[in-house]
């Protein structure tokens, strides 16, 4: 292919320099994409695409999708979902608002947890078979004449059996509480066919 000469000061003349013509198969472009984001087109399964509902770039960076392999996250963050209010009745855990939920107040009943993706998208269609996701539930208490807990647990409102920790599951009551604290769930399922997981529970109290 021809080149195209350009020419730069040395200082003491201008010299050409020959440059190869522009390819632009070898360019990020942003063909097809908003004036926001960048695409790459045809990207090998080297390369992490970058779609037009990606965003990277200034202080943070987000990915809607996608398998990153090998590699090393120094001090990522994570973000939790601060509910004013009481756990209650049935307790969605919308995995795709976040994955760590806390109610700020003492509630006076027993609740359900219920795991999906959000009230439109069920966690078994966002998870693949062999996928797993652990989530994160802390529950405001108080000092009344008994405790309230979470009683039943649930996967896109089916219920599901936890494994507990050292088969130290919830008690089916709890004594009064002399100080109010924090009750702390933790449940990591895995996803082994379409709408069934195995499901590790694991619960803690802080007072």
């Amino acid at each position: 292919m021809a080149t195209r000469p350009i020419r730069v000061w040395s200082g003491s003349e201008w010299e050409a320099v020959a440059i190869a013509p522009f390819d632009s198969e070898n360019f990020l472009t942003q063909s097809n994409a908003s004036a926001t984001y960048l695409t790459i087109s045809d990207a090998t399964d080297t390369y992490l695409p970058i779609s037009a509902s990606s965003t990277l770039g200034g202080s943070s960076a987000s990915v809607d999708s996608g398998i990153i392999t090998n590699s090393v996250f120094v001090s990522p963050e994570e973000r939790f979902n601060i509910v004013s209010g009481s756990a209650a009745g049935t307790v969605n855990i919308d995995t795709l608002t976040s994955t760590a939920w806390v109610y700020t107040d003492s509630g006076n009943q027993n609740f359900t947890v219920n795991i999906r993706g959000n009230s439109s998208n069920s966690l078994n269609s966002l998870l693949d078979t062999g996928d797993a996701i652990t989530v994160g539930l802390i529950n405001t208490t108080g000092t009344t004449a008994s405790a309230f807990f979470a009683t039943a647990y649930q996967v896109d409102g089916e219920a599901v059996t936890p494994k507990w920790l050292n088969d130290s599951n919830p008690p089916a009551s709890l004594p009064a509480q002399s100080t109010s604290g924090y009750d702390s769930y933790t449940f990591t399922l895995i996803k082994t066919a379409s709408a069934v997981y195995t499901v590790l529970g694991s619960w803690a109290q802080y007072r």
